[in-house]
């Protein structure tokens, strides 16, 4: 069975976002389109599949219906006058672009967010080895399955799995959750018991810690309706949650090539590239290696042709 991409959909387009967001054509932002098109391409390489299932989130939270506060302080992206451009470009990625060159599973489920999605994919489909494409810590909860890898984009250790998780934390996989309602979570403005942070909840769970304040500290807060309502919001999946049937992929060069010539993508539509894409699209994969080597010759390319034009 083929590896498969489990991609955070979201946050590859934010990542691109912030990566390529002031490119245009026509006088129309296309940076989160680029993005995600190069990360497609570069994540396939790395993997040697081009097996990849998309999820996304969807606007009106379920978590945010019980909880207020929750994710509050991201409104303020909102307040960026590029942002509703920008999620145009999710919208077309989602619906008509990626389906387009023939990526059929996009996957999203009313109030809820990828990582739900991707942690019941992965409850559901143990046997299969499978690469999560995500910087979302809270599905570190996924390593309670069997043949799943964590793929962080732009973090010093990109791949990272369960034995790096122990590693690293010392606990099985399974308290995860338990860890992060109680250190809370400040990119989600989840407030957990004060003065403790997950080192710290770490240590209360495995019994390193069993006596001063942070310990009475923990010992109140684990029974509050605050804990109860950390832990609900913290958990994968938020309710009980069934994916659709997924789809056969029908991939198309020439889709891909009038997407590009669409968007004044010109960089991809250099031979070399166009290549690339079609091999990966027909299952045939350079070496993570030969793409960095070829990367780094287009980048000397590119350099002696500014130099020439100085």
């Amino acid at each position: 069975m083929n590896k498969v991409l489990l991609i955070d959909s979201n946050y590859i387009c934010h990542t691109a976002r912030h990566a390529f967001g002031e490119l245009e054509h026509n006088d129309k932002r296309t940076g989160v389109i680029f993005g995600m098109l190069d990360q497609i391409l570069r994540l396939t390489t790395e993997f040697q599949t081009n097996d990849v299932i998309f999820f996304w989130d969807t606007g009106k939270s379920r978590r945010k219906r019980i909880c207020n506060s929750y994710k509050s302080s991201r409104k303020s992206q909102k307040d960026d006058p590029n942002y509703p451009e920008d999620m145009e470009q999710f919208n077309l990625l989602r619906e008509s672009i990626l389906p387009r060159i023939g990526f059929n599973n996009h996957i999203s489920a009313d109030g809820y967010e990828a990582d739900d999605l991707i942690y019941v994919y992965c409850e559901t489909h143990q046997e299969q080895d499978k690469v999560v494409v995500s910087s979302d810590q809270d599905l570190y909860q996924v390593f309670q399955f069997p043949n799943v890898l964590i793929y962080r984009i732009g973090k010093k250790k990109k791949s990272y799995s369960e034995k790096d998780f122990r590693d690293e934390f010392g606990i099985d996989p399974v308290i995860w959750k338990i860890i992060k309602a109680t250190a809370g979570c400040s990119s989600d403005d989840i407030k957990g018991a004060v003065g403790v942070g997950e080192k710290t909840a770490i240590k209360y769970y495995t019994k390193e810690l069993t006596k001063g304040k942070k310990y009475d500290e923990i010992v109140r807060f684990i029974q509050t309706p605050e804990y109860r309502l950390n832990l609900r919001l913290v958990t994968l999946p938020f309710r009980d949650l069934k994916l659709p049937a997924l789809k056969e992929n029908n991939f198309s060069v020439n889709a891909l090539k009038h997407v590009l010539c669409k968007y004044g993508m010109n960089s991809m539509l250099e031979a070399e590239v166009v290549e690339r894409w079609e091999g990966m699209l027909n299952g045939v994969f350079l070496k993570s290696h030969q793409m960095d080597d070829f990367r780094n010759i287009k980048m000397l390319k590119r350099s002696k042709k500014s130099f020439k034009e100085q």
